[in-house]
């Protein structure tokens, strides 16, 4: 008897998951599948609008953010979304409350977020939708008039070498950005014609100079056994564009080692 208890419980308890995976609202949010641009079936407006619409700007990119709270009960979802209009254009459906777009150009946007779900109802398709969210403004103003100017000057610390790693480039100059504009990224590049280029950092102060020593070639990169002759160059980056200074050709002889002392 006792047996016949565990097992009719067991039973019970494996039908009760059974339903409670079909039907409960968790087991439907863990992993929507993101809705097509027009759902099929008859369009119900009857979900609640997002709201807490946010919108960050860093340089020329707009993050969103914004919450939403889900019906209880709500729609079985075979699909859902949210679909992110800019102006009067759709921009992206997500599966997430946040969203990006980078490389905007200058000028004042308007954001606005509705959600949609596909459902089977009654062996029916309904398409359930909200109203537009109320709007976030963003702006995308640019300081920089134009790409950096980069002035550049190379000097070897010696001009006749004995080993490649004595072969060091004082490289000074300075990177120029209106006032009010930053300088997102400056890099030294060096090329020797025998190895791949030889790129890196540079440090600028606050009024954008760079005075640095920097080894002409890497312990990896292949020997060079007569005279070098490397080509330098500086980039720089602003939010509108990169910008790069003329090459500065260095000649470098090396010792014989059979010279006299």
């Amino acid at each position: 008897m006792e047996n016949s208890a565990r097992n009719i419980f067991k039973r019970s308890l494996y039908s009760f998951t059974i339903v409670y995976c079909l039907f409960s609202p968790f087991a439907v949010w863990s992993a929507p599948k993101l809705p097509p641009a027009r759902l099929e079936g008859q369009a119900v407006e009857d979900l609640p609008a997002p709201y807490n619409l946010r919108a960050v700007v860093l340089n020329r990119s707009v993050t969103l953010n914004w919450a939403w709270d889900p019906p209880d009960p709500g729609p079985l979802f075979q699909n859902f979304g949210y679909e992110v209009m800019r102006g009067t254009a759709p921009v992206g459906i997500v599966g997430e409350t946040a969203f990006s777009e980078f490389d905007l150009a200058p000028g004042v946007y308007s954001y606005s977020v509705r959600v949609k779900g596909g459902a089977r109802e009654m062996g029916r398709k309904i398409a359930h939708m909200s109203a537009w969210s109320e709007p976030a403004q963003a702006d995308i103003i640019l300081t920089c008039a134009g790409p950096p100017v980069i002035r550049l000057k190379v000097v070897p610390t010696k001009k006749v070498y004995g080993d490649i790693p004595a072969l060091r480039l004082h490289v000074t100059g300075d990177v120029k950005v209106p006032d009010g504009c930053r300088v997102s990224r400056a890099m030294f590049h060096i090329d020797s014609g025998v190895s791949s280029e030889r790129s890196g950092p540079l440090a600028l102060d606050a009024q954008g100079r760079f005075d640095e020593f920097i080894d002409a070639m890497g312990a990896e990169e292949e020997r060079i056994t007569g005279g070098a002759t490397f080509k330098v160059y500086v980039t720089a980056k602003d939010e509108v564009g990169d910008a790069a200074s003329p090459f500065f050709t260095i000649d470098l002889t090396r010792r014989d080692p059979y010279a006299p002392q």
